[in-house]
């Protein structure tokens, strides 16, 4: 047994050694030549040494756990009796001295000097059996521990690295008794000791190991002074003094570092201070020669060089031009005075690579050997030179800064680090200065501008203090800067408007809104002219106003055109009012909810109709126009007449799909199913959408190639569709995609909708998309996340309400970010158009007459177009302009069919039939109307009542009647 398995610290030492005492005294009872054991409490042998086993003529190991009265040569009684008594004298001495009988293992004895101790190791007690001459080993080994711990005190108090190596090999050299001693040190970046291990004997080395595991060398001895070569015990102490030396030098070579990155710190601070400086004066001055002096200054203190030199890069041209250079003669200056990508110079290879380039040598560069630029540094004696390319912030290059040194040079990677700070100042120096030129130029085009374009210019600051004129102004108003300045100006404005000028400019400055106004402004010979005065303000970066921009231009024209035009504005203001007021009277009174939606529809899309309706009705009005004009003008031409008629009803048809589209945004009704293609539903509202949607937003119609039939009212699908293209228009302030498809569908087992055929009518957006929480209320009213005043909540409630009534559904779909898909469901059918549709005169009267119809209507044009389309049907027709007329006429005519305005001074339509039926009860009667609201028509004549509504063309009109005629009463 080696020991491997006893307590921790059964071999520890009382007193100063150092901690590895344990593992020296390990290897002198392993080498020592008398025997030693280790007995337990209880007297069981826990360890012997290899001299002890061979001393019993027993193998290694073979007496562990045997009693140790066992190896007594003395009877078993007197043999305990001897125990006892050296147990009590240990007990009371702590050791016991004296000679004893001990028995081999072959049964022979013999007589020994023993030495027992007692010690406690993990409040264990143990006895330690030595013999013959290991207890003055003991002391020796002792006495070494002690001297490695004085040498420790004496190593760790030494100044210096070299200090504590002398008294290193020194220590070793005594304590172990070496003839001669020596350590070796490693690089830094050694990975293991620089020589073999020598084995024990002549010479003995330890390795010494960083505690990062780096070998620092060796501690080597060499020659015992005993003669007898180096042992275990020798080894054990070198290992310990290895441990020593590895410490002291590590602690030695981190001093150093700290000490060598401390002095590098220090430097790069005052680097950065300078740099600082460097800062601070390029915000002090202003002049191109000044901030490149401060540059090169910089540059050449940081760098430790000769020489400096900056330049700049011409973008045209892509060659360098210097700027400003520090340490040269100018001649010598004059050999870089341009530089481009050919040349062998730094800069040259730096524009050529697009990164910095450092010759150390110049003499030495292979590159430039017989070069110009060899030369020219030969005359300026320089040797060594780097030079860095300046960037701007965008990373295009701007420029290039140098170094230069008069003898070989490699600057170091700190230097350069700190070097390219400054050429980031410097980059910024040479970019501002490029803008201020060019800012320079520009303000003498935007002069030269000024002065020429035909209008009186002017700038004020932030605060509304005119500071700049073009020449007009002074041409026109023969007033000198000192008169006009400020708020000088205000002394030209016509007196009696002054007042409201000046609170007009005051509030744009005050509020940043542009200011626009018409005024009279004197001019040099004391006349007033009026002018279109307009100011805008310019914004910096963080949106503030820094200065305002402004015209005044002569509208004395303009302005008498706008007086003609504002009296027949307020003729026209009057004439609308009078009938709006007519309208209002004449309207049912609806509930608030329907009324809300129906005027948030109105409004969200009014802005954007009304210049395309414009535009639209113009060219209408300019083909029926054109084309009537051109029929009276050869009315006796048959063909051409044909022609341009043609073109002016094909232009009224298109108007009439046009309001129709608009009655169909703005009017509510009853629900009237009738099939319906959606095709041509589309078809007739692609403009209407696009308009609506404006040109931030983009419409795809994605139909099903298979035109299908629904069953549904065209007016309130229509509205729908609007409402859905609005919502999409909104959640996509900053444009986007809105797609509106189409697809058969079949409902099985869906427990909202009856099994059979639909179709599918997606409107898609790419918008924000609603949270789950708001998508799931959708279709509530009322229920909006708009702002107050910017929806209702009844749009997305209105179009499921719509899909319902249909006998269809509506249903949502959408995430945040990802757009919104809303789905309508509507009853496919197979009805084709009612029958009864069909045209021609239709007669009631028994004997064969046509029948006889009474026209009213306060409009004699339109009378006369109704009273000529019904003769050319082979209707009999009677006329009556009003509702007196009608009724007179009633009392002796006894028509078949009342055809009435709805809407007519004095008695209207609703009026005039319910007192015709009271003359003629079974009278059919057909109102004609333009109104829009046509639930507040139903209202006053009733939801059944036949009504034509205005624009219509004559076959419509014929349908019309026919239909009333044979459904008139039994």
């Amino acid at each position: 047994m080696t020991g491997t398995d006893l307590p921790p610290d059964a071999f520890a030492h009382r007193g100063p050694e150092p901690a590895c005492a344990a593992e020296l005294y390990r290897a002198f009872w392993e080498s020592a030549t008398d025997g030693v054991c280790l007995v337990s409490e209880d007297g069981l042998i826990i360890y012997t040494n290899p001299a002890q086993d061979s001393m019993y003529g027993c193998r290694a190991g073979e007496l562990i756990n045997r009693h140790i009265a066992t190896l007594s040569a003395y009877p078993e009684a007197q043999s305990l009796r001897r125990m006892a008594l050296v147990a009590r004298h240990v007990a009371a001495k702590g050791q016991w001295k004296g000679e004893w009988r001990h028995c081999r293992k072959d049964g022979t004895s013999f007589i020994a000097a023993c030495h027992v101790s007692a010690f406690r190791a993990d409040d264990v007690s143990y006895w330690l059996c030595i013999t013959g001459q290991a207890q003055a080993s003991l002391r020796r080994c002792s006495s070494q521990l002690q001297a490695i711990t004085e040498a420790a005190l004496v190593i760790a108090q030494a100044p210096t690295l070299d200090e504590k190596l002398k008294h290193i090999v020194r220590a070793a050299r005594q304590i172990i008794g070496a003839r001669r001693s020596d350590i070796s040190l490693a690089t830094a970046t050694a990975d293991g000791p620089l020589h073999p291990m020598p084995a024990a004997g002549d010479q003995l080395a330890a390795p010494l190991i960083a505690s990062t595991g780096r070998s620092l060398g060796q501690l080597r001895l060499y020659g015992n002074r005993k003669g007898t070569g180096f042992d275990a015990v020798d080894e054990a102490l070198l290992g310990q003094l290895a441990q020593l030396a590895s410490a002291s030098i590590e602690q030695a070579q981190v001093s150093m570092e700290l000490r060598e990155r401390e002095a590098e710190l220090a430097t790069e601070v005052s680097a950065l201070r300078k740099l600082q400086e460097v800062s601070t004066l390029l915000l002090r001055d202003d002049t191109a020669d000044a901030i490149f002096d401060h540059i090169l200054t910089a540059a050449v203190d940081l760098m430790s060089a000769d020489c400096a030199s900056i330049q700049m890069l011409d973008p045209e041209s892509g060659t360098l031009r210097l700027l400003g250079f520090r340490g040269f003669h100018a001649a010598s200056a004059e050999a870089w005075r341009l530089v481009d990508a050919v040349s062998e110079s730094t800069c040259g290879a730096a524009l050529r690579n697009s990164g910095r380039v450092v010759i150390p040598d110049v003499e030495t560069c292979e590159a430039m050997a017989g070069s110009a630029d060899l030369e020219a540094y030969r005359r300026s004696r320089i040797r060594g030179v780097q030079s860095t390319p300046l960037l701007s912030r965008s990373g295009e290059l701007v420029g290039m800064i140098s170094t230069h040194w008069r003898q070989p040079h490699t600057p170091s990677e700190r230097d350069l680090r700190i070097f390219d700070l400054l050429a980031r100042q410097a980059a910024d120096a040479i970019e501002r200065k490029a803008a201020e030129e060019a800012l320079r130029i520009r303000g003498k085009e935007f002069e030269t501008l000024a002065d020429n374009i035909p209008a009186l210019c002017w700038m004020a600051d932030a605060d509304g203090n005119v500071h700049w004129y073009n020449e007009r102004w002074y041409h026109y108003s023969g007033a000198s800067f000192a008169d006009i300045k400020g708020w000088g100006w205000t002394a030209l404005v016509a007196a009696e408007v002054r007042p409201l000028v000046m609170k007009r400019w005051q509030h744009s400055v005050a509020t940043g809104e542009p200011f626009e106004m018409t005024f009279p402004i004197k001019s040099a010979d004391g006349a007033y002219r009026p002018f279109l005065t307009r100011g805008v303000p310019i914004h910096d970066t963080d949106r503030r106003i820094i200065r305002w921009f402004g015209t005044n231009v002569d509208v004395q024209e303009q302005v008498e055109v706008e007086r003609v035009l504002e009296q027949r504005v307020r003729e026209r203001t009057r004439e609308l009012r009078h009938a709006n007021a007519r309208l209002e009277a004449e309207m049912a009174e609806r509930e608030r909810a329907e009324t809300a939606l129906r005027q948030a529809q109105k409004m969200q899309a009014v802005g954007q109709l009304a210049g395309g309706i414009a535009h639209d009705f113009n060219n209408l009005l300019g083909a029926i126009v054109g084309s009537l004009d051109l029929m009276r003008r050869q009315p006796d031409d048959p063909e051409r007449v044909r022609r341009f008629t043609s073109i002016a009803l094909q232009a009224a048809e298109r108007g009439t799909r046009l309001t129709g589209q608009l009655l169909a945004f703005a009017r509510v009704q009853r629900i009237e199913q009738k099939p319906l293609h959606l095709h041509d539903l589309f078809t007739n509202l692609r403009d209407l959408l696009g308009r609506m949607l404006g040109p931030m937003v983009q419409l795809t119609l994605d139909l099903d190639p298979e035109p299908a039939m629904v069953l549904s009212d065209q007016t309130q699908i229509e509205m729908a569709i609007l409402n859905l293209a609005i919502n999409a228009r909104d959640a996509m302030p900053d444009g986007g995609h809105l797609t509106i498809a189409t697809r058969p569908w079949r409902s099985a087992g869906d427990a909202e909708l009856a099994a059979g055929d639909y179709i599918e009518l997606a409107v898609t957006d790419t918008g924000c998309g609603m949270a789950p929480d708001v998508a799931a209320r959708a279709f509530e009213p009322f229920f909006t996340t708009k702002d107050v005043g910017q929806g209702t909540g009844l749009g997305l409630a209105q179009v499921y309400s719509i899909a319902r009534q249909s006998g269809g559904t509506a249903r949502l779909e959408s995430r945040p970010g990802g757009g919104t898909t809303v789905r309508l469901y509507l009853p496919r059918t197979d009805l084709s158009v009612d029958a009864a549709q069909r045209r021609g005169p239709k007669r009631r009267a028994e004997a064969g007459e046509p029948a006889m119809i009474l026209v009213v209507d306060d409009d004699p044009d339109l009378r006369r177009v109704l009273v000529a389309s019904l003769e050319a049907f082979g209707f009999g027709v009677i006329e009556a302009p009003d509702g007196p007329t009608a009724l007179s006429l009633l009392a002796s005519a006894q028509p078949d069919l009342l055809l009435v305005d709805f809407a007519m001074p004095g008695m209207n339509g609703a009026k005039l039939a319910d007192m015709a039926r009271r003359l003629q009860p079974d009278l059919p009667v057909v109102f004609v109307s333009g109104y829009a609201d046509t639930a507040a028509v139903e209202k006053l004549v009733g939801p059944e009542a036949s009504v034509l509504r205005k624009p219509f063309l004559v076959d419509e009109l014929e349908d019309m009647v026919a239909a009333a005629l044979n459904s008139g009463p039994e």
